[in-house]
């Protein structure tokens, strides 16, 4: 077991990287942020593989920093996908974070599971591996159908930009109507309103009415 004298040291070294992030990223620097957040994520990485059997959960709970692991990680990656169009660098930070939190993490009915495994999908796709982003996306949509988010980020992929070598609004449409025949929660709504704007975007302002 280890002491809380440790943990507290361990903290000493979190925080103040932690805090650092969240200044830059006031400042609207978003790579100064996410460089200091990725210091921050290999310590605790590191104080996790130290330590067999101790979960991100169990860490969190005897860390006390400004902020919780848990709500800094989230802020993290959201950093590190307006970073990433900047240095793509931060994209394959995004899918080691993700992936790793997942790792050590003890509990599965986190919410937060499934916005990692979108991000890690999104990250994929913004490095070029459209397979690999697809395959993230279809597990994605497999486990957590009623997910909406799922559906909509997945498609946003393929409406994007004109510039990704994969544009495909047809495709878009697709998943979204996909999405809409499985979705039955509010956030069905938000599938309709994607669908809605893709459909005008195309001339096709029959068609959306009809949604």
């Amino acid at each position: 077991m280890v002491s809380n004298e440790t943990f507290a040291k361990q903290a000493e070294q979190i925080d103040p990287l932690m805090q650092a992030g969240y200044r830059a990223m006031e400042r609207n620097q978003p790579v100064a942020a996410c460089f200091s957040w990725r210091k921050t994520w290999l310590l605790i990485l590191e104080w996790l593989e130290q330590h067999p059997g101790l979960s991100i959960e169990m860490l969190d709970n005897a860390f006390h920093g400004q902020q919780s692991i848990y709500v800094w990680a989230n802020d993290f990656i959201r950093e590190l996908a307006d970073a990433g169009p900047l240095d793509p660098f931060f994209y394959q930070v995004c899918i080691d974070c993700c992936r790793d939190y997942q790792k050590y993490s003890n509990n599965p009915d986190d919410p937060g599971h499934l916005s990692r495994q979108r991000a890690i999908a999104n990250s994929l796709f913004r490095l070029g591996r459209q397979p690999e982003g697809d395959a993230v996306f279809t597990e994605l949509t497999r486990q957590k159908p009623q997910w909406a988010w799922g559906w909509t980020a997945w498609a946003s992929q393929y409406s994007f930009s004109r510039q990704d070598p994969w544009y495909d609004p047809a495709k878009a449409e697709k998943i979204l109507r996909e999405g809409l025949a499985v979705v039955k929660n509010t956030g069905r709504q938000e599938i309709v309103r994607q669908l809605r704007e893709l459909l005008l975007k195309q001339g096709r302002a029959a068609a959306a009415s009809l949604i």
